[in-house]
């Protein structure tokens, strides 16, 4: 059962005004209510709110997100595996993460409140580079992981492996490998698959392949993906949900694992994953 909830993260788009007041207004109406209220350590802090500190995120009942997809991924990221329930609310652009919209905004938050939404999860990657010097970076992902050239001119040549089998080799702008959440990020507009949540799966899409015969490959998600850079290559960008984390070269090894902890989102018992992609995607629409 789900426990009562006491302490609330309001997340907001930054630089964004009417973000910003709707999150005035919610801290207001949620400080009435006699809830223990806190705003993200890198946005300016809301009334009736404290900056929460590491230490604190543990202990939250609820995440409020007042923006678009990447204020979403903002809050991902500062839960990290601290598994909140995380409630988005479209104040940007697609908002395909943030799929309530802010007319049904206090509504679905009372629902929320009382835990009558639903709790959906959402399956994430895990990336650890391996160095020749043996130290090893560790990153978490909900959309995607990609290797790029980056601001570097020539294209990338990488070996793909799942387990100990050789997928592909693929000479290319970059590879995306993503989550079925991430499945309409930037690998659909990169020309890959759509795939509901539910499945359990990974998508690996090549960026601009140099070749007719790379194709998008969709794998199980208990899968080692092994990413490795051709000697030739030099250096590429290592890019997280869109946040460039590390530059890389050819004596590095990337790791790809489903991630251990998933993202819990909430959504309305009433809404479908269909409704979300007709809405936002225009899916499947022929005007």
């Amino acid at each position: 059962m789900p426990r009562k909830i006491k302490n609330i993260l309001i997340v907001y788009r930054p630089h964004s005004a009417k973000a910003a007041q709707t999150a005035k207004e919610v801290a207001t109406w949620l400080n009435r209510r006699k809830f223990k209220l806190y705003s993200h350590p890198e946005t300016k802090t809301l009334p009736h709110t404290k900056k929460i500190k590491d230490s604190q995120i543990k202990s939250l009942d609820l995440v409020i997100v007042l923006g678009g997809d990447g204020t979403f991924l903002s809050a991902v990221r500062l839960v990290n595996e601290h598994q909140v329930p995380i409630l988005g609310v479209n104040l940007g652009n697609l908002g395909f993460l943030t799929e309530t919209r802010v007319e049904e905004l206090y509504d679905v938050i009372e629902m929320a409140l009382q835990n009558k939404m639903l709790r959906v999860e959402r399956a994430t990657l895990h990336a650890s580079i391996l160095h020749k010097n043996g130290k090893n970076d560790s990153f978490t992902a909900l959309n995607d992981i990609v290797i790029e050239r980056g601001a570097y001119s020539r294209l990338i040549d990488l070996a793909i492996y799942a387990g100990p089998f050789l997928v592909s080799t693929v000479k290319a702008d970059g590879l995306i490998i993503a989550t079925p959440t991430g499945s309409t990020a930037y690998c659909l507009a990169a020309g890959g698959p759509i795939v509901q949540p539910t499945v359990k799966a990974l998508t690996i899409t090549p960026i601009c392949p140099h070749t007719l015969t790379n194709r998008p490959v969709i794998l199980s998600d208990d899968q080692r993906i092994k990413l490795m850079l051709n000697k030739q290559t030099g250096r590429a960008v290592l890019m997280l949900d869109g946040q460039r984390k590390r530059d890389l070269t050819s004596d590095d090894v990337v790791v790809i694992t489903k991630g251990k902890h998933p993202v819990i989102m909430l959504s309305l018992p009433t809404r479908n994953y269909f409704d979300v992609l007709r809405s936002k995607l225009r899916f499947g629409q022929r005007e």
